[in-house]
């Protein structure tokens, strides 16, 4: 327990309940392990804006992961970035665009879609952002942060497969659910952004405890001391976590600590 000095937490489906909302109890909780000299960082497939509601309610002012890793902040700036190259972001324009499936992209951090689809209703409800309107195939230099595929479970699960066996190794793809692809440059990870974080610390992973419930989260999850599932997480992610919790609905962030910790 001594050991823990740096907790990492996922946002939708973990931290945050159904409502995309963080309960008064996790912030209870959060607050008096910072008060404790924890370090608190909150690492999600959400730009650092749509993050901002739960930063300030935490109060946090230390590094903050965005765009599953492709983003920190830390005080409100940013301090690192990785970016997919121009020739990969127009060729998976195309591959959206041609096999008729919704995407879209966040580009110099801002969130970018063609049209006001379901998908883009959605995920506005989801996340808080503001979309600003472009025609994909007019962007001259697309170095994406992120690009997002949304369709059916079924359509994602091919499309994953096709892109892995086009890209191999040369992009990194998420899932936070099962109708969300993340495509992002080769070396984005949240495991990878924290690497980058404790750089500037006096800790290593030992020292961490993580908190997630998407594929996203796996490396995290594994390289952290303590990884812990939620278990609205996916059957077959939470098999490969030893450390498990409570659902997001249920505080299991909040409930977990408070049991670790003695609270």
């Amino acid at each position: 327990m001594k050991n823990i000095k740096l907790i990492v937490c996922d946002l939708d489906g973990t931290l945050l309940n159904s409502n995309h909302e963080i309960s008064d109890f996790n912030i209870e909780i959060l607050k008096k392990l910072k008060k404790n000299g924890l370090e608190i960082i909150l690492a999600s497939g959400r730009s650092y804006e749509a993050m901002l509601p739960t930063i300030n309610k935490l109060n946090l002012t230390n590094e903050i992961i965005s765009y599953n890793g492709a983003a920190i902040y830390k005080n409100n700036n940013l301090i690192f970035q990785k970016v997919l190259s121009k020739n990969i972001s127009k060729e998976l324009i195309n591959i959206g665009k041609t096999k008729n499936i919704y995407f879209h992209a966040f580009h110099n951090f801002k969130w970018y879609i063609e049209e006001f689809t379901n998908e883009a209703k959605e995920y506005k409800e989801r996340s808080g952002l503001q979309e600003h309107y472009i025609d994909f195939s007019t962007l001259e230099n697309p170095n994406f942060l992120k690009l997002m595929y949304i369709s059916s479970k079924e359509n994602i699960d091919i499309l994953e497969k096709f892109l892995k066996e086009k890209y191999k190794n040369t992009i990194y793809l998420g899932r936070s659910n099962d109708n969300f692809l993340e495509v992002m440059h080769k070396n984005v990870s949240k495991a990878n952004a924290l690497k980058q974080i404790l750089k500037n610390k006096n800790f290593n992973t030992e020292n961490i405890m993580a908190f997630g419930d998407g594929f996203n989260d796996y490396e995290m999850l594994k390289y952290a001391k303590i990884g812990v599932v939620m278990d609205n997480a996916n059957k077959k992610l939470k098999s490969l976590i030893k450390y498990k919790t409570i659902s997001n609905d249920e505080n299991g962030v909040g409930i977990f600590l408070k049991k670790f910790f003695n609270l």
